[in-house]
């Protein structure tokens, strides 16, 4: 048998680079930079509306709880801010609660359950509304008619909603009935946030 014979094989070396030239690395930036651009303004836009939106939604849910546990109960049930959840204030911004206030003193004192509360509004929420509290009668109706008006703190008026509480006790949103992007009150004014 013969003794095998090995050739040498032809290597070649390959160089693989690594990196980006100048070209393709400012190519890239200003891709990015185009899609900032355009993709954070109106993220920051999605995100403001759906944060108004949300809290729009939670305190209506709060007064229609209160409305219907009214009617449910025959008794007068109160909502209003109270960041010591018994305290009635006028500062809508705060936590806001639900109870029977049997005594009509606008205070949560130890003898009336807490029914619902919900948690302070966002920082960026500016929200205002009665300087009194919104009461339910047994009846479904209200006390006096309130709205609750949800800003946005930059104050732009196309983000600014409200709630309208009716003599009769129904809680509407507002809307935007002539398209212009600016929700308005009742009366076909612009909401204002000022």
């Amino acid at each position: 048998m013969p003794p095998y014979i090995y050739l040498p094989v032809k290597q070649t070396m390959h160089i693989k680079q690594r990196g980006l030239t100048l070209l393709e690395m400012m190519m890239g930036i200003s891709i990015i930079g185009l899609t900032m651009t355009f993709v954070v303004p109106s993220a920051h836009s999605i995100f403001t509306q759906n944060r108004i939106i949300s809290e729009i939604n939670r305190t209506s849910s709060l007064l229609q709880y209160a409305r219907l546990h009214a009617v449910e109960t025959k008794q007068t049930i109160t909502v209003c801010p109270a960041s010591n959840f018994s305290t009635c204030s006028n500062d809508w911004s705060a936590s806001k609660i639900v109870f029977a206030d049997v005594n009509d003193n606008n205070i949560r004192d130890s003898t009336e359950p807490l029914l619902l509360s919900t948690e302070t509004s966002e920082l960026q929420n500016v929200m205002t509304g009665p300087n009194t509290a919104i009461q339910f009668f047994f009846t479904g109706s209200s006390a006096t008619p309130a709205t609750i008006k949800i800003c946005n703190a930059g104050e732009e008026a196309r983000f600014s909603r409200a709630l309208f509480v009716s003599l009769q006790g129904r809680v509407t949103m507002s809307k935007d009935s002539d398209g212009d992007g600016v929700y308005e009150t009742n009366a076909g004014t612009a909401i204002d946030c000022e």
